[in-house]
């Protein structure tokens, strides 16, 4: 019999030093599809740099196009805001979310249908001398939240977040 499944490509983005978060991001997706996905007639497609084909151009460019392809998209931030990317100075992490909003944006949420961005709690100690990478991340931070265009997570360890995948 013929059955009609409905997939959903999730982008993750982050800066580097989140590496087991974007491994459990993609296990959890993974076991939805094998556990339950078909009950749902629903299916998700993890999608991050790693899966971005190599070829000639910009990197960052081929990420964002890759991006531009997706339903949802969730953001991870810890203690790093990122390396440039070549383009103008922003990071990749920062390009890839100006994307996503921008794509949130664009016909009331129907090309991107959802942004997640959860921060990752940092050490007391460094909170009170944030050094330039993490106080890249906490003027972001302060930033959505003077906006209030977007409710923000938080989690401590890599099991907190993979809770919030599974909601």
């Amino acid at each position: 019999m013929v059955k009609t499944v409905t997939e959903y490509r999730v982008f993750i983005g982050s800066p580097g030093g989140l590496e087991a978060e974007r491994s459990a991001f993609r296990d959890t997706l993974d076991r939805f599809n094998r556990d339950s996905a078909r009950h749902h007639d629903v299916r998700f497609e993890p999608v991050g740099w790693e899966d971005t084909v190599a070829g000639a151009g910009r990197p960052q460019k081929k990420i964002n196009e890759d991006l531009a392809q997706c339903d949802y998209a969730i953001f991870l931030f810890h203690d790093r805001w990122g390396s440039p990317s070549g383009d103008d100075g922003r990071v990749g992490t920062e390009e890839e979310w100006h994307l996503a909003e921008h794509h949130y944006s664009e016909a009331g949420g129907r090309k991107m249908r959802e942004i997640a961005i959860y921060f990752k709690d940092v050490a007391e100690a460094q909170t009170r001398d944030p050094g330039p990478q993490y106080q890249k991340v906490l003027d972001f931070k302060k930033k959505l939240f003077a906006e209030k265009k977007h409710l923000c997570g938080k989690f401590v360890h890599e099991t907190g977040f993979v809770e919030h995948v599974r909601a």
